[in-house]
């Protein structure tokens, strides 16, 4: 159930604690929701910000790639973005401008940031492969993928400082029941209310509360919905990969090649993604002032990690039962990942595999 309208949501709206937009930024997001508003007004009120106005055409050029002529202008801008796109790019970009820094000591806003930007531009890529999402919106909705721990960072600070500490080492799911018990909702639930609150569509704000721990997610399988949530899923581990210690990446790329299997989703895919994201990242960077990342090569990392298949990380796989025949099963497949799940899979339901 969300928790938009939880009266503790309720009471820190009102009272202004929540990270959101300022400024012209704030002004242009309340223009674009008016029916009335035209074109020219929209770009004549970011044009006011020279600042706000460079970081739109720039990124909307990096967004749209070859797709169309160059956007030279606010007003390019504006068209070919449309109205809901613009909105949720000026939201994402004043987000990371405006709380670049906070009042949380323990929490990480350099890491919290340079992860929300890789997972953006992966999922933006991703989604283009596919065919599934205007990649504007899915862009920004990466973007804002994990907004949950900024806005538990902003309005507890101290106590979610000491959160942090505390439970470095709990998984996910028992992470989220301790914030609930703590502050009253968990990071994913904060998401989808601020999307909600933004005036983001339905879809997406189920996929940030339901994106960290897709199992959990009611979607139907294979819906163009549960592929979202799956890609947005996917991309932010790849940004985790990215980020993370070189020690502690065999095991996030064992945990990703897994994954990406179970939606088909193959390792030269994941190759090529990382590829695309270690070249968007220099000029986003450079638009944002991110300052310099050295990106891992994805080939080498998918090449030096070798797949192993722990009891209980698998799909639940139907066994036979006493009355079925075992079978002899070929497997064939070029992808050694998938090969590998496949072939786990079809044993673990009783079968015999060559």
């Amino acid at each position: 159930m969300s928790i938009v309208n939880d009266p503790k949501f309720t009471q820190l709206k009102i009272g202004g604690r929540l990270p959101t937009p300022k400024g012209i930024a704030l002004e242009v997001i309340n223009l674009t929701q008016r029916e009335d508003a035209s074109n020219h007004d929209i770009a004549k009120l970011i044009g006011v910000d020279p600042a706000l106005s460079l970081r739109i055409i720039k990124a909307a050029n990096i967004l749209l790639g070859q797709a169309s002529r160059p956007v030279v202008t606010v007003a390019d801008a504006v068209t070919v973005l449309g109205l809901r796109g613009l909105r949720q790019l000026v939201l994402g970009i004043s987000l990371i401008v405006d709380h670049r820094h906070g009042p949380c000591k323990q929490f990480d806003y350099g890491h919290f940031w340079k992860h929300a930007l890789l997972t953006g531009i992966i999922a933006r890529h991703f989604a283009e492969r596919a065919h599934l999402a205007a990649v504007e919106e899915i862009f920004v909705v990466g973007l804002l993928n994990s907004i949950g721990q900024l806005v538990l960072a902003t309005i507890f600070p101290e106590d979610y400082g000491v959160f942090i500490q505390e439970t470095a080492n709990l998984s996910l799911a028992d992470k989220f029941q301790q914030q609930e018990n703590k502050f009253g909702f968990n990071e994913s639930e904060l998401g989808e209310a601020i999307l909600d609150d933004l005036g983001f569509p339905k879809i997406f704000q189920n996929l940030v509360r339901d994106c960290a721990i897709p199992e959990n997610s009611l979607l139907k399988e294979a819906s163009r919905e549960w592929r979202l949530l799956h890609i947005l899923h996917i991309s932010s581990l790849m940004a985790e990969v990215c980020l993370t210690l070189p020690v502690q990446r065999p095991a996030l790329v064992q945990r990703l090649k897994l994954d990406a299997a179970r939606i088909a989703v193959e390792t030269e895919a994941l190759i090529e993604l990382g590829d695309l994201t270690a070249h968007d990242w220099v000029e986003w960077a450079n638009l944002l002032g991110m300052g310099e990342l050295h990106l891992p090569s994805f080939g080498e990392l998918m090449q030096e990690t070798t797949l192993t298949i722990e009891e209980g990380s698998l799909p639940e796989t139907a066994t036979l039962a006493q009355d079925e025949f075992k079978l002899r099963v070929l497997l064939v497949e070029d992808d050694p990942t998938m090969l590998h799940l496949l072939k786990s899979m079809l044993k673990a339901a009783g079968h015999a595999v060559t």
